[in-house]
């Protein structure tokens, strides 16, 4: 399976287009907006990784590196 969420032209509109459809049509495909940066969850994330860089370029270390 697979989840697609990044196309060639974006913002994807109602019009069918043909490399999107084939995949659409597949019942282990599931296609969405390029939305996966956007959730609260992810937001935090990339507060504390750039506040953690911040701090490392601050202090003279090498940049972190988010490891979840």
């Amino acid at each position: 399976g697979a989840g697609l969420d990044v196309f060639e032209h974006e913002p994807v509109t109602d019009e069918p287009i043909a490399s999107i459809e084939r995949f659409a049509k597949l019942p282990n495909v599931i296609c969405t907006p390029h939305l996966a940066g956007t959730s609260e969850e992810s937001r935090e994330v990339l507060g504390q990784m750039i506040y953690d860089n911040l701090e490392s370029c601050k202090s003279g270390q090498p940049q972190n590196i988010y490891k979840g």
